[in-house]
């Protein structure tokens, strides 16, 4: 193997996310920043951030993975069991 440092076809782009706070009152304020949180949030930019702060291995990355599609898998199942439960307690 090579030392050969492959680079991305393209180059990243990032997109700006703007965000216009009008008028002056304290509602507004907190309104816009429940606005931009979500908006940071849904463009995962923070979660992104911390994933390049350091280089995680393949195994490592495989295997945290994993163990959040289990965690995810785990609490379906028991909202399934507590809607089960719920609809026959219902009945």
């Amino acid at each position: 193997m090579s030392n050969f440092v492959k680079f991305p076809a393209e180059p990243l782009v990032f997109k700006p996310i703007e965000v216009t706070v009008r008028g002056d009152s304290k509602e507004s304020f907190e309104s816009a920043v429940r606005i931009f949180k979500a908006l940071v949030q849904k463009e995962k930019i923070l979660s992104t951030y911390k994933e390049k702060q350091s280089y995680e291995k393949p195994s490592v990355k495989r295997r945290r993975k994993r163990k959040e599609a289990e965690e995810k898998r785990f609490i379906a199942s028991i909202k399934q069991k507590k809607q089960e439960a719920f609809e026959k307690r219902k009945k």
